[in-house]
């Protein structure tokens, strides 16, 4: 019987002579298919229109060779190198299948899914490079240009030309000796930049472009960072700012990570007082220490101090150190903190320790002690200890609650020696669910230092909703039986409603009901009730696109008094123009407080202007006067943004794909004035 793998290629052969298509497979299963296969020695060549798929790739070629031996594979003649959602076109590949290393001439090629998510890259990557080295951690591109730019070579936008560029998917993109060039003009040029391609890096300093600026503390600025790179795990940027009144500031942002053991980074940066003797500074450091799968330590640490116009902050300081570990059984947190604000000074530490005892039956500890310093109230310190059991069954949950607090100038606080707690799980009336809880202990309160016995009862029905094609119903109650050893008793009775209604298809309402009643007396300041009974609304009106108008108000029922009313006009008069504006009127006093606008408009395709603008009516005076000019291409974006409480104006560019974070200014518009969303009750 001929050997397993002469009989395959027996096969091969007959079909690439009756069919024109041989299909191969060896050990690392290469599935083949090509206008002709032949076997020369060790080796299995394919010729015309080949396709092969191994080692989780797909390769496209006019002809290949495969040596089952050393599992390699060389490709030449318009081949096309396939990986994930991305391919790699090459004039050459040589494929180590066993290694999962692929080594590419003249390549071009499109890159997707490098990222975490889509906030970060927003677009495909397009790759030039003389030559490539492949591996699915990471890919190397020699004298390489990238871009996001989808228009035809010669008319992009942008490029990032690179003498090396090294892509670690889901992590970040380094390049070395690289030019920004914008259309066909050489714009910046950077010894290393490093491209974040996740979203859990913080938002970067502007590495591209200096970014240049001017405020009245430090006068013209130009704010410069430099990218720097000691390997795949640590790297991190230089910061060098020159501001005309101040001098230099200078930083240091770095990463690192050792391992799957170690991981942090730290920031510094400093820079000389304007209004004070001082100096400015911002240190920041977080490190993560994972002895083993189950538990970390981490140690974080910051201090600043900063100015803005008219104002010098205090020195503020905060350190922590906290351990956890985690497992199916138990979970352990110690934790102490230290924080600094001026000469106010405060202390933490605390304790806790949940362990599942059996399915059912868990304990629970925690102990808290803080000590603050004051210059004015000296010091104080306060202590808190809580020791639970727990239970947990099908029809009901309960547990066994002993706490102790205490300490210097320490007053409001409630102990607990024991109390025990039941709380049943949904039972039904019909449709309606009802949730029954009771508790009994012996209790002691500051500041009225005041201890008895108290029972507590308490029936609640969850919100319930009820949809319907136009709107809906939201209802809730609850009833509450406090009785004290005292011989006092307190009863105490609440309800909530909602009605959203749709008026029409341009319209829409909501109406808001909440009353609480409470009859008795009860000795403790910690269970007071108070009576309340209170009804607000909104109404808006809406043209999809177009424009909306809403107002929000209330009324206190028990009181007699209207709350403010605040509308809101968000319109969009024509394409490209956005006008918001809002404004707060007491009618108790008939007084309108502020007005608050918004403005968006596009002067052209690629210029836009904005402006936030909050005036004072009472004081009559403007508090924010904020301006943004925006130029923006296919694939970047240049602001010019003014600042009005920080009297500063600054110069900011970005490219789409690896954005820093947009200039925001003005609150975020895009929100309802109803008190809730309506929008799921307008499909």
């Amino acid at each position: 019987m001929l050997p397993r793998v002469l009989r395959l290629f027996f096969v091969v052969w007959l079909c690439a002579v009756l069919t024109g298509v041989g299909v191969a497979q060896s050990k690392e299963r290469l599935f083949l298919q090509a206008d002709a296969v032949k076997r020369e020695g060790g080796k299995v060549v394919a010729s015309g229109h080949v396709r092969a798929e191994i080692a989780g790739v797909r390769l496209d070629c006019d002809y290949l060779e495969y040596d089952e031996s050393s599992g390699t594979v060389a490709a030449r003649g318009d081949c096309v190198f396939f990986f994930q959602d991305s391919f790699l076109a090459a004039e050459t590949i040589d494929f180590n299948t066993r290694a999962q290393m692929a080594h590419m001439t003249r390549v071009s090629g499109r890159a997707r899914d490098f990222v975490v998510d889509q906030r970060n890259v927003q677009e495909d990557l397009f790759l030039w490079a003389d030559t490539v080295e492949w591996r699915p951690e990471s890919i190397e591109l020699l004298k390489a240009s990238v871009t996001s730019c989808d228009l035809p070579p010669g008319r992009t936008d942008y490029m990032l030309e690179s003498a090396r560029l090294e892509i670690l998917p889901g992590s970040r993109m380094i390049a070395q000796d690289v030019r920004l060039v914008l259309g066909d003009t050489p714009i910046y040029t950077l010894p290393t930049v490093n491209l974040s391609l996740t979203s859990r890096a913080p938002q970067r300093v502007q590495t591209f472009f200096p970014l240049p600026g001017h405020n009245g503390i430090d006068g013209v600025f130009l704010r410069n960072s430099f990218d720097y790179t000691l390997g795949d795990t640590n790297y991190g940027q230089i910061l060098f700012d020159i501001y005309q009144k101040s001098g230099i500031g200078a930083g240091l942002k770095h990463h690192y990570e050792v391992g799957d053991l170690l991981a942090g980074d730290f920031y510094l940066y400093q820079l000389r007082g304007k209004q004070s003797t001082r100096s400015r500074y911002q240190i920041n450091s977080n490190t993560v220490l994972r002895p083993d799968d189950s538990s970390n330590l981490t140690l974080n640490y910051s201090a600043n101090k900063f100015e803005l116009p008219g104002f010098v902050s205090p020195a503020q300081e905060n350190a922590q150190i906290n351990y956890q570990r985690d497992t199916e059984r138990q979970h352990l947190q110690v934790l102490g903190n230290y924080s600094r604000i001026g000469d106010n000074q405060n202390i933490v530490t605390r304790l806790f320790y949940h362990l599942h005892m059996t399915p059912e039956l868990a304990t629970r500890w925690s102990a808290d002690y803080s000590r603050s310093i004051t210059p004015i109230g000296g010091a104080t310190s306060r202590y808190h200890v809580l020791g639970s059991l727990l239970h947990t069954s099908e029809l009901f949950d309960s547990a066994l609650d002993l706490e102790r607090s205490g300490g210097d100038a320490t007053f409001y606080y409630l102990n607990r020696s024991p109390e025990v707690s039941v709380r049943s799980r949904s039972l039904y009336l019909g449709p309606v669910p009802i949730q029954v809880a009771g508790s009994f202990g012996n209790l002691f309160e500051s500041p009225s230092m005041y201890g008895t016995t108290r029972g507590d009862l308490r029936f609640t029905i969850p919100d319930q909703t009820v949809e319907f094609g136009s709107g809906r119903i939201l209802a809730g109650a609850g009833a509450r039986q406090m009785l004290y050893g005292s011989g006092d008793a307190q009863y105490l009775l609440a309800a909530r409603g909602s009605y959203l209604q749709n008026l029409g298809s341009n319209a829409v309402a909501r109406i808001d009901y909440n009353w609480q009643d409470p009859e008795g007396y009860s000795p403790f300041q910690h269970d007071l009730q108070f009576q309340y009974q209170t009804l607000t609304g909104g109404l808006e009106l809406y043209e999809t696109d177009r424009w909306k108008l809403g107002a929000l108000a209330g009324y206190d029922l028990n009181g007699d008094r209207l709350h403010d009313l605040i509308p809101r006009l968000d319109i969009h008069p024509l394409e490209g123009v956005r006008v918001v504006a809002s404004s707060n009127f007491d009618p108790n006093f008939k007084l309108w407080r502020s007005v608050d606008s918004q403005i968006r408009l596009d002067l052209t395709d690629s210029v836009s202007v904005g402006s936030w603008n909050l005036y004072d009516l009472v004081n009559e005076r403007m508090t924010y006067q904020d301006y943004q000019l925006n130029y923006e291409q296919h694939d970047w974006m240049a602001s010019v943004v003014y600042r009005g409480v920080q009297n500063e104006v600054y110069f900011q560019f970005s490219l789409k794909a690896f954005p820093l974070q947009q200039p925001q200014i003005g609150p975020v518009t895009d929100r309802a004035i109803l008190p809730n969303s309506y929008e799921p009750y307008l499909r």
